[in-house]
């Protein structure tokens, strides 16, 4: 039966009386977390090299930020399990509805932040990011489809943004992988100091195999944590975000640990989005 994993950090908090930690939002940062989707965590029987994804937006809230010209960007994370996989590129686009007005949908390919491989032989994993910026918030079903290396097991979040810049928001960017296994410090070093005081950090940490304690990154609020939760060979995919309020250098950092013979792998990334003008 596998152990049950437990967030120590976590645990070291209550012990002192203190709750989960929190990032509270910067005065004058316009940017908001509008939507976190359900995540997708599929393993087939058989190698594949697509996966499909729909998230269902409110039309209510759509309406309201429409209303308010308000400017959105999707994040797509993704992590697979993909032993002896070569690091060909993935990609993400997603077929828009057409609208109530008329318009008519079309086919939207989102940019690729970074997509990195882990691990190496039948330990082997990868990691990636994609976003699309500018974009109508998500309003009905959206059909997202991820081309990847062929692979059984994939994990996938999706989050919205709200007043992001929409031309050129992605600021900075650092990531860093275990270069070999059961190393518990997970980090993603330091960005660049970001062009503006008023920015987006996300950050997105992708494990490979089982572990059972992890302590969270300081500082950043969490969006999702989700494993395969299957086998030895688990996937599991956490992401962040934190507001800033200055210019400033950014990076996360966490502990990890599991059984015996700790040869969990892991990837850690952070990017900025810059705020819009409002």
């Amino acid at each position: 039966m596998k152990k049950k994993r437990r967030n120590f950090g976590m645990m070291m908090k209550n012990k002192m009386g203190m709750g989960p930690a929190s990032a509270p939002r910067p005065i004058n940062n316009p940017i908001l977390l509008l939507n976190t989707y359900p995540a997708l965590s599929e393993t087939s029987v058989v190698d594949q090299d697509t996966t499909l994804l729909s998230i269902k937006g409110s039309g209510i809230i759509s309406r309201h930020f429409q209303a308010l010209q308000a400017q959105f960007t999707i994040v797509v994370n993704i992590a697979i399990y993909a032993p002896n996989a070569q690091l060909d590129p993935m990609a993400v686009f997603d077929e828009s509805p057409s609208t109530s007005d008329g318009t008519p949908g079309q086919t939207r390919i989102y940019n690729k932040a970074f997509q990195f491989g882990f691990g190496k032989n039948d330990n082997a994993y990868q990691h990636a990011m994609f976003y699309i910026n500018n974009v109508p918030p998500v309003d009905g079903t959206l059909n997202i489809t991820i081309k990847h290396p062929l692979c059984k097991r994939r994990i996938v979040t999706v989050d919205q943004f709200a007043n992001i810049n929409a031309r050129n928001p992605l600021d900075q960017q650092t990531s860093q992988q275990s270069g070999q296994q059961g190393v518990i410090q997970i980090t993603s070093g330091l960005t660049q100091e970001t062009s503006q005081p008023f920015e987006l950090v996300y950050g997105s940490v992708a494990i490979g195999r089982n572990f059972n304690q992890y302590s969270e990154p300081q500082g950043f609020i969490p969006i999702q944590s989700v494993g395969s939760n299957i086998d030895t060979f688990d996937a599991t995919l956490k992401t962040y975000y934190k507001l800033s309020a200055q210019q400033n250098q950014f990076g996360l950092s966490a502990l990890v640990s599991g059984p015996a013979p700790n040869n969990f792998v892991w990837s850690a990334a952070v990017q900025t989005f810059t705020a819009a003008q409002l």
